[in-house]
This record gives C-alpha cells, sequence and structure tokens, in this order.
C-alpha cells in the first residue's frame, strides 16, 4: 500500500471509487470530539483555511464551538448521524477520550471514511489490532496522530539521519500530570516509541520497564529500555509525576548529536548548531493535516499503520511488566 503524492488523499488507489486520485487541495472535514486536542484542530483548520470542517460531532453547543473558532460546520450530536453525510465529507478527525475512540473509528472507517485518530486508537491491545486490520483490509486510510512524527524538527531530523552505524536515542516526556483514567504509559510513550520505532524500522529485540517516583497506580515515572542489537538501543523516560514539563529526543551517531526539544525557543540542534527549515513556520498539528489530506508525503501509510501495530504491541508488554512491579511495590 504505498502513500499518496501531493494533491491525492493518502494511498487510496485500492479504495473506495469515490478516493482513488482526487485531485483536490482543499478537503472537506469532520471533527469527532471537541475537547483540548480536537480544538486544536479545530482552530488550526479554521484559522489555515486550507480545509473546510463541515460536520462536528460533539455535546458542545454552537456557542461554546464558535468560542473556539467560529465556523459554519453542521453540528451532530450521535457519531451515528454521520451516516447520511458520507458522500459530503472526505476525511474525519477523531479526537474523542480514548475509551470510546476504537468504536468510533470502526464505525468510520466502515462507512469508508479516512480517519485520522488520536493516539491511543484504543486502551486495549486487541482493539487496536482490530482497527489496523480493516484499515489493510478495506483499503481505508486510518492515521494514529503521533503528533511529533509531524514536528518540522523530526521531520528533518529524520531526513538528514544514515543508517550506516549504531544509533543511540534518550528520549524524554514529562509533567505534573495530567492524571488521567488510564495508565501514563498510554498518554505519553506512544510519542516516544513512535519516533523510535519510524527510525530503527524494526521491533526491539528487548524491552525493559522500571518504575520511580510512584504515587499512585496511575501516577509514577517509567524508565523504558528498548534494545536493538547491533542498530543501537533508545531509552525513554515518561512520567506524570515530573515537576515541570519535558519533551526532549536526542539522537547520537558517530559524532553527530542531535537535540530536539519541544519546551525550547530553540527547537533543533546538531551538535550544539540551531537548525531551520523550510516547514518551521507550520504547526505539528497542521503538517499533519497537510499529510492526512495528502498535501505533504512524509511517510507511507503501510509505514503508519506498522508504526500503530507495532506501538500497541510494545505498550501491551510494557503493561505487562507494569502489573508485575506494581503488585511488588
Amino acid at each position: 500500500m504505498a502513500g499518496g503524492g501531493a494533491g491525492t488523499f493518502l494511498c487510496l488507489d485500492s479504495g473506495p471509487l469515490r478516493w482513488r486520485r482526487k485531485l483536490i487541495v482543499s478537503r472537506r472535514l469532520a471533527l469527532v470530539g471537541v475537547g483540548k486536542w480536537g480544538a486544536n484542530f479545530l482552530k488550526t483548520i479554521v484559522a489555515s483555511g486550507q480545509d473546510e470542517i463541515r460536520f462536528i460531532v460533539s455535546s458542545k453547543s454552537r456557542q461554546q464551538l464558535d468560542a473556539i473558532a467560529a465556523n459554519q460546520a453542521v453540528l451532530l450530536t450521535d457519531i451515528s448521524l454521520i451516516d447520511s453525510y458520507v458522500n459530503e465529507i472526505d476525511g474525519v478527525i477523531v479526537a474523542t477520550p480514548p475509551a470510546v475512540r476504537a468504536n468510533i473509528v470502526e464505525q468510520l472507517l466502515r462507512l469508508g471514511l479516512p480517519v485520522l485518530a488520536e493516539k491511543p486508537l484504543s486502551l486495549q491491545r486487541d482493539d487496536s489490532l482490530k482497527l489496523i486490520e480493516l484499515a489493510r483490509s478495506s483499503g481505508v486510510p486510518l492515521v494514529e496522530d503521533f503528533i511529533h512524527l509531524f514536528s518540522w524538527p523530526y521531520i528533518k531530523l529524520n531526513e538528514q539521519l544514515s543508517h550506516d552505524s549504531p544509533i543511540e536515542i534518550e528520549s524524554r516526556g514529562g509533567n505534573r500530570g495530567p492524571y488521567r483514567d488510564y495508565s501514563p504509559l498510554y498518554d505519553y510513550s506512544p510519542h516516544d516509541l513512535a519516533m523510535i520505532l519510524q527510525i530503527f524500522d524494526c521491533m526491539p529485540d528487548s524491552i525493559s520497564l522500571e518504575l520511580q517516583n510512584i504515587e499512585g497506580e496511575l501516577a509514577f515515572g517509567a524508565n523504558i529500555v528498548l534494545g536493538f542489537g547491533q542498530l543501537g538501543q533508545a531509552k525513554i523516560f515518561n512520567s506524570n509525576t515530573s515537576s515541570a514539563k519535558e519533551r526532549l529526543f536526542v539522537l547520537r551517531q558517530g559524532e553527530q548529536c542531535w537535540e530536539y526539544d519541544d519546551t525550547s525557543d530553540i527547537k533543533l540542534t546538531l551538535n550544539g548548531i540551531s537548525q531551520s527549515s523550510s516547514l518551521s513556520s507550520s504547526s505539528s498539528i497542521q503538517l499533519a493535516l497537510d499529510y492526512f489530506c495528502g498535501r505533504k508525503e512524509f511517510y507511507k501509510q503501510e509505514k503508519m499503520l506498522w508504526l500503530s501495530k507495532s506501538v500497541a504491541e510494545i505498550l501491551y508488554r510494557l503493561e505487562l511488566q507494569y502489573a508485575e512491579l506494581i503488585k511488588n511495590h
């Protein structure tokens, strides 16, 4: 399954007829869920004007939605109502809580609607794998929004890498909170795992987990080590019990040291020297939309599905290790 080129929706040669090679730059989109990330998508789409929000599925009122970003979208109160408007939608952004996300994504894929879904696809590995297989078998695009894959520093770093020598990665993401009704492993770790796996392009041959700063079953720090044999190693630290926000990705290879610091004014350095990019004026959300809508081709669709599957598998293995560690704590 190949990724779409500029002006085409993602990888749709094998999909439903209406998606094939539609040479349209602007897309008719629906948004399901308008919490923090849904609101960010809404504001970005309205501000850019490149795409059009046609439908919003939300419990928020029209007044509340317009306070986020004035729009002319039809407001729907239930996902089932979207069935009547399938021919007026080119793709759907799903930004609901993860507990209900998988069911919504499945409904949309079965309607033949391409989906850009917030991570994780599900809190259950089997549900995630089911969605990935459905997308593969139906040819309907599914993109899990590992948002840092679409940040310009990571895109530039990834483009400049060679694979002729071992790679060492240290990736850190944390803050004081947020405290959710699910593990911080599912909140923070998908970002780090996706960035690491995209670079190594294979599953690790070893996965280990250690806990620290444990304040409760859903409040702790996690040290994760992924071994990739002769290819190198990646270390991850994730925590919702940290004293301050942190989102750092450091990659060392030979004499090169790339540092992507999302909390710094200087986002990307190579050996301490600030780097820039033609993409640096675009936010990660806008670049994710550009990818989903076919204006940019950063990754093949099959690679994105592989990343989703691999992240789900690793999270499952980490959860098993976590259960043993917390039991003995």
